[in-house]
């Protein structure tokens, strides 16, 4: 009864399994670790896309052409990496697409 309840909690395979236990419920999941990924590059292209609105929007207004006839340099991408110096989500945008753009030569 009780007196073999309590030789087993206190016996090593029993208090092994507890730290196991306690140490598996700690951890992190693989799911979650991977949902918290994508959550992260999610908000990060939406802070890219969000700078690009912006710098259409003000080309736009100023009524200047987007490019000219170089389409890998123009006023989108000219303005898109003056705001990328105070946007770390854009920066690192701009060196993807550096990089890119280098293994494509």
């Amino acid at each position: 009864g009780e007196r073999d309840f309590l030789l087993h909690e206190t016996s090593k395979n029993h208090i092994s399994a507890e730290v196991a236990r306690i140490q598996w419920i700690s951890q992190k999941r693989i799911d979650s670790s991977l949902a918290q990924q994508c959550n992260r590059a999610v908000d990060q292209n939406r802070e890219v896309l969000s700078v690009v609105i912006d710098c259409c929007s003000y080309l736009s207004e100023e009524m200047i052409a987007f490019r000219k006839n170089d389409v890998l340099e123009g006023k989108l991408l000219g303005l898109f990496r003056l705001i990328g110096k105070y946007s770390p989500d854009a920066r690192v945008y701009l060196e993807k697409i550096d990089r890119a753009r280098a293994e494509n030569v």
